[in-house]
C-alpha cells in the first residue's frame, strides 16, 4: 500500500505515510495514491476509503440453536451491514491537524483535483526550486501551445511540473 514509484523524494514518502497515519488516528480511512512534487509545494493525491458498519451475529446450527465453542461460549461472527465512501468533508475538516502532524505552517486541500478522482493535499516544500522562464518556454507543452496561438504567455510551472501558460481568448 505504498505510493507509486512516481513519488518524489524519500521525504515525501514519509510525509505520505504521516498523512495516512494522521487520518487513521481520527478514524478516517484514506490512502495516498500519488505524489506530485512541484517547485514550491508537493501535492499528495488522497483517495478516500470506506466507512464500514458491522454487527455481531451469533452463529446457529441447522436447528437454529446457537453454536457453542470449546470454552462453552456462543460462537459469533462479524457481518458487514453497510459500506459507504468516506465523505470529503471528513478529510477537509482535519486540515489543521494534518498541518500540525506534518510540521507545516499551512496546507491547502483541493477537493477534488480537477480531472482526477482524488483530493489534493498541498504541503509547502522545505526548499523551493527555481523555475526559469527558459525552462517553461522550451518545454514541449509550451511549444504546442505557441504553435496554436500568436500570443502565448509563460506563467510558471504547476505542482505536477507542467508549464503554466496563458493563451488569450
Amino acid at each position: 500500500d505504498k505510493p507509486p514509484p512516481e513519488a518524489g523524494t524519500a521525504d515525501n514518502v514519509l510525509r505520505a505515510e504521516l498523512i495516512e497515519e494522521t487520518l487513521a488516528s481520527f478514524g478516517v480511512d484514506a490512502k495516498v495514491v500519488q505524489i506530485n512534487e512541484g517547485p514550491t509545494v508537493t501535492q499528495f493525491g488522497i483517495e478516500p476509503g470506506w466507512e464500514i458498519k458491522t454487527r455481531t451475529v451469533i452463529e446457529r446450527d441447522k436447528d437454529n440453536k446457537p453454536v457453542i465453542d470449546k470454552d462453552g461460549l456462543q460462537k459469533t461472527r462479524i457481518e458487514e451491514v453497510s459500506r459507504t465512501r468516506v465523505r470529503v468533508q471528513q478529510i477537509t475538516s482535519l486540515a489543521n491537524d494534518m498541518a500540525l502532524a506534518l510540521a507545516a505552517p499551512s496546507i491547502r486541500i483541493e477537493a477534488p483535483v480537477p480531472g482526477k478522482p482524488v483530493l489534493g493535499i498541498e504541503v509547502p516544500n522545505a526548499s523551493k526550486s527555481l523555475v526559469t522562464l527558459r525552462s517553461v518556454v522550451q518545454s514541449p507543452h509550451f511549444q504546442r501551445q505557441a504553435s496554436k496561438s500568436k500570443i502565448t504567455l509563460a506563467l510558471g510551472q504547476s505542482v505536477d511540473l507542467a508549464p503554466l501558460t496563458s493563451v488569450p481568448g
